[in-house]
């Protein structure tokens, strides 16, 4: 049998996010959003959106 495995998603607060940036996780010239409490890449997440339309 094959299963399929979906990814889980961990949701994480503004105070983790701001957390996260003050240890260095992200490039310093990141474009990172929050939409609740998902991290995205925001030059995707735009691309994504504009598509849409």
């Amino acid at each position: 049998m094959n299963a399929v495995i979906e990814p889980r998603r961990h949701r994480i607060t503004v105070a983790e996010y701001h957390q996260m940036g003050e240890v260095g996780i992200f490039d310093e010239d990141a474009r990172i959003e929050l939409p609740e409490g998902e991290l995205f890449d925001l030059r995707r997440w735009l691309c994504r959106s504009w598509r849409s339309r």
